[in-house]
């Protein structure tokens, strides 16, 4: 909005992704394996991430269909656990570059929409995301 208001001369894409926690016949179940817009499969082993799953297929979409993009931000309200790590006054905030974590946290200081750098250290966490799961490619047999 504020973008707009100040006519600021950059193109401004919003994609909002809008999920709804429901209980049904087609929801998510743990141990269930999804194919994301990407093309990369998840195992779904915490059935409160419907938000984390639209959230990667629109930041495909966004990376993938939309053209050359300068900076994809995700303004997202996703899990608790970040607020128990930033508490509730700052917001978190994962940059794929220390540059523009500064300049998120400096503008953060400026509007006083504080955030405070989460950790990236995808080396240190993988242990967390093992599985006990293996794709295997399915052939299709036919039968004359």
């Amino acid at each position: 909005m504020a973008a707009v208001q100040l006519k600021l001369p950059k193109k401004i894409t919003l994609i909002l992704a809008i999920v709804e926690n429901a209980i049904g016949p087609t929801s998510v179940r743990n141990d269930d394996i999804l194919t994301l817009k990407s093309g990369k499969t998840i195992e779904i082993n915490n059935t409160d991430a419907e938000g984390r799953l639209i959230l990667s297929d629109c930041v495909s979409h966004a990376s993938n269909s939309l053209g050359k993009v300068d900076v994809i931000l995700d303004m997202a309200t996703l899990t608790g656990a970040q607020g128990i790590a930033t508490g509730e006054t700052h917001a978190g905030v994962l940059a794929k570059t220390q540059a523009m974590e500064e300049r998120i946290v400096k503008a953060g200081l400026k509007t006083g929409d504080l955030v405070f750098p989460l950790l990236y250290a995808p080396e240190l966490l993988k242990k967390e995301f093992n599985s006990k799961v293996r794709l295997v490619p399915i052939f299709m047999l036919s039968t004359h």
